[in-house]
């Protein structure tokens, strides 16, 4: 068993144990696209800025509070917040988004989304987005539940792993589209996946590029095919920060 695997089979674990809460409420949250959009218009790279405790490869990422890194992000000019919040691998929490969605930026929900529970806990602590993963889904499941999401008035960043998926994803009703950097497999990165899998395709929804990004330079290798770029390791490990990669 490949660690994706586990991790949806943990997601199905903690779904069953109540986790995620589900509840009736829904919360207003700002979109995510126009927040990309306006970062665009001002002439500064978009940069959703993640909250991650811990990861399975870097082990745990934050020493103390969280509240700190995340006033941080908010201050150096992040356009959005990324928060974990699968609990056992990741260390993540729903008081982390609670927290982030406090900061009033656009906050993504980033977990392992397999049931529409999930998508309603979203909802209710005010997530602007929800992540879904297409290669753990069924395609007419990831369909289900992108509409689910837009009824529950969330947006969806559909995170792909190949081309084949991208372009499915370009016909769905995905809001954004994430080309994740890092394969899920085996969790080794690459900021080639970006562009070999995006270049060359005409495109409707924003495209984020997710993970792996260190510097200024590794932002600039796929600026051409990215509106948007999701960083979480380095602003934690204090490798760069914010205020440096929101610079054109």
């Amino acid at each position: 068993m490949n660690l994706l695997h586990e991790l949806v089979d943990t997601a199905r674990e903690t779904i069953k144990a109540g986790y995620y809460r589900p509840s009736n409420e829904i919360k207003y949250a700002p979109s995510l696209v126009k927040a990309i959009a306006a970062a665009q218009a001002d002439n500064v790279r978009a940069i959703i800025a993640e909250v991650k405790p811990a990861s399975p490869v870097s082990g745990k990422l934050i020493e103390g509070g969280l509240e700190a890194y995340v006033d941080r992000f908010v201050d150096e000019g992040a356009c959005a917040l990324s928060v974990l919040t699968e609990p056992k691998h990741f260390f993540g929490s729903l008081a982390n988004l609670k927290l982030g969605v406090r900061k009033g930026l656009p906050v993504l929900m980033k977990d392992f989304v397999i049931a529409e529970e999930q998508i309603d806990c979203a909802a209710h602590y005010g997530a602007s987005a929800v992540l879904l993963i297409a290669s753990i889904l069924p395609r007419k499941r990831l369909q289900t539940l992108i509409e689910y999401c837009h009824l529950a008035g969330r947006e969806v960043l559909l995170e792909v792993a190949n081309r084949k998926e991208y372009e499915e994803a370009l016909a769905s009703e995905a809001d954004l589209i994430g080309i994740n950097n890092r394969d899920l497999r085996t969790f080794q990165v690459d900021l080639q996946r970006t562009i070999d899998i995006a270049a060359g395709f005409e495109k409707e929804q924003p495209v984020v590029s997710l993970s792996g990004f260190r510097s200024r330079a590794d932002l600039d290798k796929v600026a051409a095919v990215a509106d948007a770029f999701l960083v979480g390791t380095s602003l934690l490990d204090g490798t760069t920060s914010v205020k440096e990669l929101v610079l054109p």
